[in-house]
């Protein structure tokens, strides 16, 4: 998923995978932030600019080249 801002710095992006999904905040539905694809997830990180959430690591879990 996808959280959007205020207006401050990039997208950060999470995931619903991985060992830190229970600790993490952010979930679908809740205010700021939207569902995406996997596709959409792995753009966002390695072309769009968005930045991983520490506690999720979506860029390991998704295995983002590089």
């Amino acid at each position: 998923m996808v959280q959007h801002g205020i207006g401050i710095g990039p997208p950060m992006i999470h995931t619903t995978l991985g060992e830190g999904a229970a600790q993490c905040w952010a979930r679908v539905g809740a205010e700021r932030c939207a569902p995406t694809t996997r596709e959409q997830a792995r753009a966002a990180l390695s072309e769009g600019g968005a930045e991983p959430c520490q506690i999720r690591r979506p860029d390991t879990v998704l295995v983002l080249p590089g």
